[in-house]
């Protein structure tokens, strides 16, 4: 590869962040797709799977930046907790410090799916009315 190509990839590549940064910025103005298509494409002279292209970049750029937030809450959650149950230790409230370990443990993924409560009905038998055992073997 020549010297003037090196140049022109870069001179791409430097051109392709600026207008993915473009489109990041319209979709976060909440512009249609149809107007940041329109836009790229007047502007820049692309045709328009170029600048399906940056929207695919400006997509995969928002997706990294709630990604990276989300675990810093986690984090930032899960650092809480510890902290909760240090004090509750110390307090003896070991009532509450289970609680905590189980919210933090949760939070850390380790329950994949929540445990459903099992609710058993049992029928109210009322034996004053029941005559005869006949009728005691058809309520059970």
């Amino acid at each position: 590869m020549g010297k003037g190509q090196k140049k022109a990839m870069l001179t791409s590549q430097a051109q392709r962040t600026v207008r993915v940064q473009q489109v990041f910025t319209m979709m976060c103005e909440c512009k249609s797709t149809a107007t940041i298509v329109k836009t790229i494409m007047e502007q820049h002279g692309v045709k328009r799977n170029t600048v399906e292209a940056y929207i695919r970049g400006a997509n995969k750029e928002l997706k990294e930046m709630y990604s990276a937030q989300k675990e810093d809450k986690v984090a930032k959650a899960i650092a809480q907790r510890e902290n909760v149950i240090e004090k509750l230790t110390e307090q003896g409230n070991y009532a509450m410090v289970s609680q905590a370990l189980a919210d933090k443990a949760k939070l850390e993924g380790l329950y994949e799916k929540e445990q459903q409560e099992t609710t058993i009905v049992i029928p109210t038998i009322h034996l004053h009315q029941v005559t005869t055992m006949d009728e005691v073997k058809k309520i059970g």
